[in-house]
């Protein structure tokens, strides 16, 4: 209900794609899900406005009791990094070079 009131307000984060994606959840899977979104962190003006609009559509998003979290690539690839270098060295020396 809330999500759809502040569609409109969003620049940087596609706020529809992500409802849609929503409402195939709870049509499959009711209450029981969590929505991830992955998304790639950029310093700037526009990088803090998308930042303040995924804050924005989480807080929303909670209130209307969905499990909506997010988390950055470069958070993902450091945490593959520190856990897993060892077992997938290349894999992760590619990802860390390539995207961070």
């Amino acid at each position: 209900k809330e999500l759809i009131k502040k569609l409109r307000k969003t620049n940087h984060l596609d706020a529809s794609q992500l409802i849609k994606h929503i409402l195939g959840l709870k049509s499959n899977y009711k209450e029981n899900f969590t929505l991830l979104y992955l998304w790639y962190d950029v310093p700037g003006t526009e990088g803090y406005e998308h930042r303040q609009e995924i804050e924005a559509f989480a807080s929303i998003a909670k209130a209307d009791g969905i499990d909506f979290r997010h988390i950055t690539y470069q958070k993902v690839i450091s945490y593959l990094e520190e856990n897993y270098k060892n077992e997938h060295k290349d894999y992760i020396d590619y990802l860390v070079k390539r995207y961070l």
